[in-house]
């Protein structure tokens, strides 16, 4: 079982559509602060490679996705935050919206990785909620967020899906002729 942890801010921030201009986030896009943008465009174009990687797997491996949903850690949003508004007032707003601890973030990995239900599932998502103590909802397909309405354009797009493949494949080659001397 390959286990990799998801977010749901390709939805939250960037809106589940990729900008096949801007791959290496180079380009300021948005308010948000450039690290959010980039880190959610590498969690959506994650979601969008492993659907199309799980479809490749041999029978007895599978791939899925999770997101452990906002958790209390040292990540830079937290720390921009803190820059704008005071350690105090985030920690605060953060014990007031739910956030995890990084042990309740992990349990919906655990259980992917470990409970003999999920050793069938291959191509999905696993999201337990975004705040609060984590609460299970069925898995479902990659593209589909749990507490959004619609899913992510992107990757139920098969050309989307198509194009991300082929640009990883191109950095893999890429890397592995300078690499491989």
């Amino acid at each position: 079982r390959i286990v990799v942890t998801g977010s749901f801010t390709g939805m939250m921030i960037i809106n589940g559509k990729i900008d096949p201009d801007n791959m290496q986030g180079e380009k300021r896009t948005s308010f948000w602060h450039n690290n959010d943008i980039v880190y959610s465009h590498s969690k959506l174009l994650q979601n969008i490679w492993v659907k199309k990687f799980a479809k490749t797997l041999e029978n007895n491996v599978t791939i899925n996705v999770f997101c452990p949903g906002v958790v209390n850690t040292e990540i830079d949003t937290v720390k921009n935050f803190e820059k704008i508004f005071g350690k105090k007032l985030v920690s605060f707003a953060t014990w007031m919206m739910g956030g995890r601890s990084p042990e309740q973030g992990a349990a919906p990995g655990f259980w992917l990785a470990s409970t003999v239900n999920a050793g069938d599932l291959n191509g999905l998502y696993v999201d337990w909620k975004k705040y609060g103590e984590p609460k299970y909802h069925k898995p479902v397909e990659l593209g589909y967020y749990t507490e959004y309405k619609n899913p992510s354009a992107s990757t139920m797009d098969d050309s989307e899906v198509e194009f991300v493949w082929k640009y990883t494949d191109e950095i893999y080659r890429e890397m592995k002729s300078k690499y491989d001397e």
